[in-house]
């Protein structure tokens, strides 16, 4: 599952203009959807699709705020217009983009890290697999 936790935060860091559906997040992660959905919830408290949300709208403000551009003449993708990413961010952070990226010590979505607790519990409950195996199952991508 860590694996699978690993490679759904790249894939949403390294496609952040792109949409994707719960199939898109099973093909990623190997897992159905509802499973998938379940355990990334009990560690994050909150859904794969609330922290991809997230994620975007903030890499898009983050992206705008560094290559001092406007809003109008950024890629908003997956939103299709400005009006729809702004009432997204707004909506999701309570704050307008225009706002945030005039701010210095704004936090938006960060990257999530896997809490050390989950390594553990893997660690003590996967007696079937050999110190190597778990190891790379922990640190390989």
């Amino acid at each position: 599952m860590i694996k699978s936790f690993k490679k759904f935060i790249n894939y949403v860091e390294e496609n952040y203009h792109s949409s994707f559906t719960e199939d898109d997040i099973k093909n990623i992660t190997g897992y159905s959807y509802q499973y998938f959905n379940k355990c990334f919830k009990e560690i994050w408290h909150m859904t794969p699709k609330v922290y991809r949300k997230r994620r975007q709208l903030t890499l898009i403000a983050l992206e705008i705020k560094r290559n001092t551009v406007t809003i109008k003449e950024s890629d908003l993708a997956p939103w299709t217009d400005d009006s729809a990413f702004l009432k997204a961010f707004k909506r999701e952070f309570n704050i307008t983009p225009h706002k945030y990226i005039k701010e210095k010590d704004f936090t938006l979505q960060e990257k999530i890290e896997i809490p050390p607790q989950v390594y553990m519990d893997y660690m003590l409950n996967n007696h079937n697999k050999s110190l190597e195996e778990k190891y790379e199952s922990l640190f390989c991508k």
